[in-house]
């Protein structure tokens, strides 16, 4: 039987197996931890989610258990992973790009304080787009609801894995002594500037969330909500190009980030289709 037609939605096998999987690894490399009791906690808990038939509260507490994992990994990352992986990405790039090498350094030719600034609140209004439809759509019709969520936490499940198996930091700290200059702009530059630091869990590169769960909300837009699509389709263009403009992700980060969105969008349509089918 199709996981669809079960009372266990995708999303939720998935995020039981990610959890799984942080607790074998910590119990491989850091027994002792802290870190191992607060995994073994979260799985327990994602298998109890299991049976709670309220979904609109079962959405809302995974989307909890989201925020606090990605602040977390900022600890158990270097737990399971000694390394950054920012030089097999940039292998990649230099790979795809051939004398380029690298789409930051190539766009630091043709910076400039309002493009920075511009782009510095495309980057941010990736923030207002997620909480706005997460708001949106836990209050959205059963079915499409259902449709949403099991795609974007299904997709952010897999996002996060790429976090513990291919942790990196992006170009602007792996390129930091090629770069000629700091990018400079205004009041939005300065602020994302200071809050980056403090926001990134400094594993959060492989896939890119920024361009794969924007594109996923965009295509989802387009098929269930055509002027709220039109509405978003110039910031999401422009925040795709800030996440290399700015020096947070390698091309290869964004490209997996977008095929990861269609194939996740697909499943939000499915999910959508299959409940419609039992309902009717």
């Amino acid at each position: 039987m199709s996981i669809l037609k079960t009372k266990i939605q995708l999303f939720e096998f998935l995020w039981f197996c990610f959890f799984g999987i942080m607790f074998i690894r910590l119990i491989s490399n850091a027994f002792f931890s802290i870190y191992t009791l607060v995994i073994m906690g979260y799985l327990v808990i994602s298998f109890v989610l299991f049976f709670l038939k309220n979904y609109r509260l079962k959405f809302g507490i995974y989307v909890l258990f989201m925020n606090s994992i990605f602040t977390l990994l900022r600890e158990i990352s270097p737990l399971i992973n000694m390394d950054k992986k920012d030089s097999y990405l940039a292998l990649i790039d230099a790979f795809i790009l051939g004398d380029i090498k690298n789409l930051s350094l190539f766009l630091e030719n043709f910076s400039n304080i309002y493009l920075t600034e511009l782009l510095s609140i495309a980057y941010l209004l990736f923030m207002v787009q997620l909480a706005f439809y997460f708001v949106f759509y836990l209050c959205a019709d059963e079915k499409i609801s259902k449709a949403f969520y099991n795609g974007i936490l299904s997709f952010y499940a897999i996002g996060f894995l790429g976090y513990i198996f291919v942790p990196a930091i992006g170009p602007y700290f792996y390129y930091a002594s090629e770069f000629k200059n700091s990018l400079s702009g205004f009041f939005f530059r300065d602020f994302l500037d200071k809050a980056y630091p403090t926001f990134s869990n400094f594993s959060d590169v492989f896939p890119s969330l920024h361009c794969g769960i924007s594109l996923f909300i965009l295509l989802f837009l387009q098929y269930f909500n055509k002027k709220h699509f039109y509405f978003w389709l110039i910031p999401c263009i422009l925040l795709w190009f800030s996440t290399i403009y700015l020096r947070y992700h390698y091309l290869i980060d964004c490209v997996v980030g977008f095929v990861l969105a269609y194939f996740f969008y697909q499943l939000a349509k499915r999910t959508f289709n299959a409940n419609f089918k039992i309902q009717r």
